[in-house]
């Protein structure tokens, strides 16, 4: 038998694609249309896209969301506007009036004299041992006679002096002060404050005062309160106690003299302990 394919190749070709219930032309168009048989240019057939299903939103999700910020967000403001309460409340405590006291020592000379000299005036700052004046005294001997001696009238400590001295001529007995000084370093404020307000004060708070004329608030510490005894010369309120604080600094209050009212407000806090404990005299 002869094979036809070694005597023509095209015949060949189409002897084998003539297969039985084979189509030539479709195979032909087929191969054709093979990505690899295409050839450079020829467009491709057109694509048709699924059509895309479009979901609906999850409106109950979406509400859940919006509620849970709107939740977290009230919590914040809320919680801000607690602090800015608590804050204003600590730093608007008012105090009242207070008066800038000190303890004053009189200096009287040792015998019963006439003044004949005074050194010192009023708010004058002495040194432990100085002259602040003479006093004349006269003394009758066993025998009748009249003697005189110049005492010198010397300050016991370091101070200030309260008021200008007894006048020249005046007489002054021992007891009865002749001058009084007082120690700047131990000023203290002395003011009435509530009863019911105690128990939003403790030792040791920090007290802000401010007055006329001063270039910057006068800072001062909570020291104790004073019981109001019935019948007694304090000008205390009635309901009220007494107040007294300590200058944080001495050199605050250098400048300024006893007498001197301030007005204070404290940092007290709304859920402080009674201020029984420490802040009464003698607790």
């Amino acid at each position: 038998m002869i094979d036809l394919t070694e005597l023509d190749p095209a015949r060949g070709t189409e002897a084998r694609d003539r297969t039985p219930g084979g189509d030539t032309d479709a195979v032909r168009r087929l191969s054709a249309d093979s990505p690899g048989r295409r050839a450079a240019g020829t467009p491709a057939a057109p694509r048709h896209p699924l059509p895309r299903t479009r979901r609906r939103p999850d409106v109950k999700k979406w509400w859940s969301r919006l509620l849970v910020l709107a939740m977290i967000a009230g919590a914040v403001y809320g919680g801000t506007k607690l602090v800015e309460y608590r804050t204003t409340q600590q730093q608007t405590m008012d105090i009242g009036t207070v008066t800038l006291t000190a303890r004053a020592t009189a200096v009287s000379p040792s015998q019963l004299g006439v003044v004949k000299t005074v050194a010192v005036n009023a708010e004058d700052t002495v040194k432990a041992g100085a002259r602040l004046g003479t006093v004349t005294t006269t003394t009758v001997t066993g025998n009748g006679r009249v003697e005189t001696a110049e005492i010198a009238v010397r300050a016991p400590s370091d101070g200030v002096v309260v008021a200008d001295p007894m006048p020249v001529g005046a007489t002054v007995a021992p007891g009865q002060a002749f001058v009084s000084i007082y120690d700047p370093a131990d000023m203290t404020f002395v003011g009435d404050v509530k009863i019911d307000t105690l128990t939003h004060l403790s030792r040791g708070m920090t007290v802000t005062l401010t007055g006329p004329g001063l270039a910057a608030p006068v800072t001062a510490k909570v020291e104790r309160v004073a019981p109001r005894v019935v019948g007694s010369t304090d000008d205390v309120a009635a309901g009220a106690m007494q107040l007294v604080l300590t200058p944080a600094a001495t050199t605050q209050v250098a400048d300024l003299v006893p007498g001197y009212q301030l007005t204070g407000s404290v940092q007290a806090d709304p859920d402080a302990t009674p201020a029984g404990g420490g802040i009464l005299s003698g607790s």
